[in-house]
């Protein structure tokens, strides 16, 4: 097992958490269908989006400073966009580990840092691509989320696939959008 912290992003690590994002997720924010990017966009386009919410994003770190998992969190408070009935909420965006650092903990300890500063319910939309359970779900479920929803075709439906990492191989039956929420008392 490799030796790694956990704590909150500095400034100096957009460039590595954007790219680290782009490689595994492709996009962290939606892009139009038109919008046709390239893999150097994403990731300009994911440092932009990175530095947005640079303060509310958790970051796995080797002993030697290279980043190997991150989580985001922010807030939403205008609509139902997954249908609901939850408007206002707190959402973790752009979890990843890299592949070669799975299986230690580390998408766990990063969601637990993030629900210390949580105030409100936390919901994440977690992308599935084998047909059952999200990517992301044993982490997840081992954190206090329920999946409340699934959601087929969801990433077609709203023109991400061309954003998709996996989209060369991809089997688009198979290709899910989960939405776990964890409920906080008020």
């Amino acid at each position: 097992m490799t030796a790694y912290s956990i704590q909150m992003a500095e400034s100096s690590d957009i460039k590595p958490i954007a790219e680290l994002i782009s490689l595994y997720l492709g996009t962290m924010d939606f892009i139009p269908a038109e919008k046709k990017a390239s893999f150097a966009e994403i990731i300009a386009l994911n440092e932009k989006s990175v530095e947005r919410i640079i303060d509310t994003i958790a970051v796995a770190k080797t002993e030697d400073n290279c980043i190997i998992g991150v989580a985001g969190m922010e807030a939403h408070n205008s609509e139902d966009v997954y249908g609901i009935g939850l408007n206002s909420y707190q959402e973790i965006v752009g979890l990843v580990v890299d592949d070669k650092y799975r299986g230690n903990g580390i998408a766990k300890a990063l969601l637990a840092l993030l629900l210390q500063k949580a105030d409100q319910d936390v919901l994440v939309e977690a992308w599935g691509d084998t047909g059952q359970d999200a990517n992301a779900h044993k982490s997840l479920i081992a954190n206090g989320f329920v999946r409340i929803k699934r959601i087929k075709d969801f990433y077609k439906n709203r023109g991400d696939c061309f954003l998709c990492v996996y989209r060369n191989k991809c089997n688009e039956e198979l290709c899910t959008c989960d939405i776990y929420l964890k409920k906080f008392l008020s």
